[in-house]
């Protein structure tokens, strides 16, 4: 059940990001959803934190030009498993709009 419950929560993340751009002004929703990802990444407390609902909630941040809080959570997911290569990827994208050309550098090659 916990499995069908995370396949939902990512079409709507998916249903989000795909009314954002096409719908002008529809950013203040999806920074709205962003907020309830919150709880989603708490039920795991007594448990190992999930990688996967950090990269989410970081990929989201990422539509919304949040481009500092999606750092951070990247690097959330990429603690959890550091062999997490398209959280890596997606940080230096992020780093790379901020101009951290050298962080982003280091992000795509892996040093």
């Amino acid at each position: 059940m916990e499995k069908s419950l995370i396949l939902y929560h990512e079409s709507n993340i998916l249903l989000l990001i795909l009314l954002a751009l096409v719908s002008p002004g529809f950013n203040q929703i999806l920074d709205k959803y962003i907020n309830r990802l919150d709880p989603i990444i708490k039920r795991h407390e007594g448990f190992a934190p999930v990688a996967e609902d950090y990269f989410n909630r970081a990929t989201s941040k990422m539509e919304i030009q949040n481009y500092q809080g999606a750092i951070e959570d990247f690097s959330k997911a990429i603690e959890i498993d550091p062999e997490y290569s398209e959280a890596y990827n997606n940080r230096g994208i992020a780093k790379r709009i901020l101009n951290d050309y050298t962080g982003a550098m280091e992000d795509f090659t892996g040093r």
